[in-house]
């Protein structure tokens, strides 16, 4: 009974610690969310480790601590930002309407993207594709490497550093042609049989990708031909969207947010 009431005492102070993050501009300080959440420093560096390794949270070394992946795909599944969907959900549309294809977008959070808005396409369903909330590493998958291949350097090499050594890994001359080419393709890494063609959204003050929009179809319907094909349809949307996405963050968006958690907040 003991240890039962314990595992509930971590679990409230876990959430407590998520809730106070999520009300502070990120990233923020341990003292500062110490001090929101009303808990002392060394509880809440225990909670936040532990928030860490499950994904909800990450840390930047000697910047602070902002919501991580799971937490923002959780957000998703619960209720996506309002100003978010009315900003992004047309162009989404617009896309499956012109290309008869699914399209999605992803937000880059740290080493990994979320996927934030999906649309099926109504000819060639993929409901069963289309998971609000999902997440994948930026190492895999056209989405991902979109995003990667238009980070800062260092920040890409941050992102490689931190996955599994066994893991797949994009090349130096993959990631320069996606940046040559202002997209990628991919078949069959994040799902099989699908084939799926994505570029940046980008920042227009940085450059930087804060997400990514995509088009995907059943590689028996649709291969990376008939989608690269697309790539300017595509293209043209990222550059129509991509301002709208850094104006609902703010000015300087990438730099601000370090490219990560672009859908918080500060809620006071």
């Amino acid at each position: 009974m003991v240890s039962s009431r314990s595992g509930a005492a971590g679990v409230l102070r876990g959430l407590e610690i998520l809730e106070s993050l999520a009300g502070l501009e990120q990233p923020a300080t341990l003292t500062r969310i110490a001090s929101r959440s009303g808990l002392n420093e060394a509880a809440t560096y225990r909670a936040l480790r532990r928030l860490e390794a499950e994904g909800y949270v990450d840390h930047a070394p000697r910047v602070g601590y902002r919501l991580g992946s799971r937490s923002i795909a959780l957000a998703v599944l619960v209720g996506p930002d309002p100003p978010l969907l009315r900003a992004t959900h047309p162009v989404v549309t617009r896309l499956v309407t012109t290309t008869g294809h699914s399209a999605a977008m992803h937000l880059r959070s740290g080493g990994h993207r979320v996927l934030t808005v999906g649309i099926p396409s109504p000819s060639h369903p993929l409901r069963d594709q289309v998971v609000l909330g999902e997440r994948a590493p930026l190492t895999s998958g056209s989405s991902g490497l979109a995003i990667l291949a238009h980070l800062p350097p260092e920040e890409a090499q941050t992102v490689l550093s931190t996955r599994p050594a066994a893991e797949r890994r994009p090349s130096d001359q993959e990631l320069e042609r996606i940046r040559r080419d202002g997209y990628s393709v991919s078949r069959s890494q994040n799902h099989a049989f699908m084939t799926g063609i994505s570029a940046p959204l980008l920042d227009p003050d940085s450059g930087t990708a804060l997400g990514s929009l995509s088009i995907a179809s059943r590689s028996d319907q649709a291969g990376a031909t008939e989608l690269a094909d697309l790539a300017p349809i595509l293209l043209s949307a990222c550059a129509e969207l991509g301002p709208r996405l850094a104006a609902l963050i703010g000015p300087g968006a990438a730099r601000s947010r370090r490219g990560l958690d672009v859908v918080v907040r500060r809620r006071d």
